[in-house]
């Protein structure tokens, strides 16, 4: 009995669909679809594109340039900034106690800058475009004495992406031995009584058959180790620059951390003493 009054109910409760063919009753909103129309815009093979085409229409970020650190001291600022202003339009700087960043936003300013600040003789530092940077692999298994040219002009021949081989050294490591016969101690014979002079010698370091292999950004690495096989009738072996053995950059320069010597215009100095000093004087 129960089940029976609840059907009941729930047949009075539906509403009777409405029926077309009634003219006063409202028609249904739909229309039928030819059969040539998709429902949407009809496009053309023309104007078909690709996931790639629509990618590469898409404007594209414009690189950041780096920051421009100028240390040299600067008893009229405005001038300065005003200068700089007459070099290019779209500058601007920041200013850290004595230091001043300057910030710009294209290639073609970065240089303008670099090349008014080298012509006034000031001293700075900056770093290496994002464009400029090149992608770093290890090559082994060549001898030694082979000469970086030779290698470089080979790895051309078989792909047009590399731009630059340089060889790896180390520093040897010295033995234990007696005081008198440190690395660092050059005993000479003199007349009279006989005196031992201390003297500094340059460490040298010592070639080694591994060569870096700077890559175009754009070119993969993989394909070049996979293509590469042979230098110089060499089996080589290809190995991926660990980064992590150099995290930080020092700069063979000015003796500073943070930068490199390629984009450094301070004043040089001694590696072991820190102090300013001419070309080809110091003794590391």
């Amino acid at each position: 009995m129960g089940g029976s009054t609840t059907s009941s109910r729930k047949r009075q409760n539906v509403k009777s669909a409405p029926d077309v063919t009634d003219g006063k009753r409202k028609k249904a909103n739909f229309e039928v679809l030819n059969d040539n129309d998709d429902g949407g815009t009809v496009y053309s093979d023309a104007s078909a594109m690709t996931i790639e085409e629509i990618e590469e229409e898409k404007p594209k970020k414009a690189p950041r340039m780096p920051p421009i650190v100028v240390k040299s001291k600067i008893a009229d600022t405005k001038s300065f900034y005003a200068n700089l202003k007459k070099q290019v339009e779209n500058i601007h700087f920041r200013t850290f106690n004595t230091t001043k960043q300057i910030f710009t936003y294209t290639s073609e300013d970065f240089a303008k800058i670099i090349e008014w600040l080298k012509s006034n003789t000031m001293d700075y530092y900056t770093y290496t475009l994002k464009a400029e940077l090149c992608k770093k692999l290890v090559l082994k298994g060549l001898d030694k004495d082979l000469e970086y040219k030779e290698i470089l002009e080979n790895l051309q021949m078989q792909h047009s992406g590399i731009c630059d081989v340089k060889q790896m050294h180390i520093i040897p490591k010295y033995t234990k031995s007696s005081p008198t016969e440190s690395p660092q101690t050059d005993l000479t014979p003199q007349a009279g009584p006989s005196t031992a002079t201390a003297t500094h010698t340059r460490v040298k370091r010592v070639k080694i058959g591994a060569f870096v292999v700077y890559i175009k950004r754009e070119c993969n690495t993989s394909d070049i180790i996979k293509d590469i096989r042979h230098v110089l009738d060499h089996v080589i072996a290809w190995e991926r620059y660990n980064k992590r053995e150099n995290p930080a950059t020092f700069c063979g320069r000015c003796a500073r951390w943070g930068h490199s010597s390629r984009n450094c215009n301070m004043p040089i100095r001694c590696l072991r003493t820190a102090c300013s000093i001419k070309p080809k004087m110091s003794l590391f």
